[in-house]
């Protein structure tokens, strides 16, 4: 009978003990019916870092609410008991200037008692978390973008200078740039931007940009080149175009104009006299079978206007074409306007067959078919 007694006890004690480490174990429960271990990290992780992001704040966090985090700290910190500090969000750990070429270790774990069932948790083995800092010797890179190229209506393009680094954030890191083609490491005319985004404005001139990034370490780049153009190929067609589109929306609509080839190519000619002369200083007359140009000491055949404040340079009617020459337009639109806002009665005439014209630099001209 002693014996049976003795055995029951021994079988109750083996069901309480089983009782007491099921309870624990659903202790660990996350909520989702799984078992949730225990652990804890340190924000951001150790790793190899440059100086330049000294002072450094870390923080150690644990995936269960209320527990504890035990921690020792510095650059050969003892290992971690119940003993050592409390890690306190408010008041995280922050890696200063001392540690400079150097290396700061931070070991901890975490710890949970529930506050039900007094079940107490510890993370094991405690984690080490090693911060090793170096000298910043490496330079940022810094992006044009677009990088460079040729294009017909820069006013759709926006040119962008950015940068990176292994370290520093693109909004950390300067950017200087020139766009009169000098080095903006040495120029007075250079500006400057950040690293996220720095526009740099294109107002339709060709243009050099020239740009290098500067990080927080005071590590350079080199310089970035990116040439851009204005593609002028096909901008006297454009006038000639915008012409048509008025003429095929004109009630009734007109037949759109000839394109004459051999009349532009003339005005392109007179168009570069024009200019080179003016730059120069000098009177120009240029009197061809196309188109004839008078400067403004000449009053042969010549007729002056002022085309919405644009003086005409030239202005010439023929028995079967007239011409009109102006100076100041930038843009194959700035023309269409004023040849429009001036001359729209003639260029929507349906018996105006022929229609030709020609630019260069600000200089422009056409020549369309006469009707009196």
């Amino acid at each position: 009978m002693k014996r049976w007694m003795i055995l029951v006890s021994v079988a109750a004690l083996i069901l309480i003990v089983g009782l007491g480490c099921s309870s624990k174990k659903s202790d660990k429960s996350g909520g989702g019916g799984g078992v949730l271990t225990l652990t804890s990290s340190a924000s951001p992780p150790g790793i190899l870092r440059e100086n330049s992001q000294l002072p450094l704040t870390v923080t150690l966090t644990a995936n269960r609410t209320g527990a504890l985090i035990y921690y020792t700290s510095g650059g050969t910190p003892a290992d971690p008991t119940t003993s050592s500090p409390i890690f306190d969000p408010v008041s995280p750990i922050v890696i200063d200037g001392t540690y400079a070429e150097g290396t700061y270790v931070i070991k901890y774990f975490a710890w949970y008692q529930d506050p039900v069932t007094l079940n107490m948790e510890q993370e094991f083995p405690f984690n080490t978390s090693t911060y090793k800092f170096r000298e910043d010797i490496h330079p940022p890179t810094v992006y044009i973008n677009p990088d460079g190229g040729s294009y017909s209506d820069p006013s759709s393009i926006t040119i962008t200078i950015t940068a990176s680094d292994s370290h520093d954030a693109p909004a950390d890191i300067t950017v200087k740039y020139t766009t009169d083609g000098t080095d903006p490491r040495t120029s007075g005319t250079a500006q400057s931007g950040t690293g996220d985004g720095t526009t740099v404005p294109w107002t339709g001139d060709d243009l050099t940009v020239k740009a290098y990034a500067i990080d927080q370490a005071g590590n350079e780049s080199g310089v970035k080149t990116a040439t851009f153009t204005v593609d002028k190929s096909g901008w006297a067609q454009e006038v000639w175009e915008l012409i048509n589109a008025d003429r095929a929306a004109a009630t009734p609509s007109v037949s759109a104009l000839n394109w004459r080839g051999d009349w532009a190519a003339g005005c392109d000619g007179h168009c570069e006299q024009v200019y080179l002369g003016r730059e120069a200083g000098t009177l120009v007359k240029v009197d061809t079978s196309l188109v004839t140009w008078y400067n403004s000491d000449d009053t042969q055949h010549r007729q002056l206007m002022d085309f919405d404040g644009v003086p005409a340079t030239g202005y010439f009617v023929s028995a079967t074409a007239v011409a009109v020459g102006v100076e100041g337009m930038t843009s194959p639109t700035d023309f269409y306007t004023m040849l429009m806002n001036n001359f729209s009665a003639q260029l929507l005439d349906p018996t105006v067959t022929d229609f030709g014209c020609g630019f260069h630099e600000d200089v422009w001209e056409a020549m369309w078919t006469y009707n009196p």
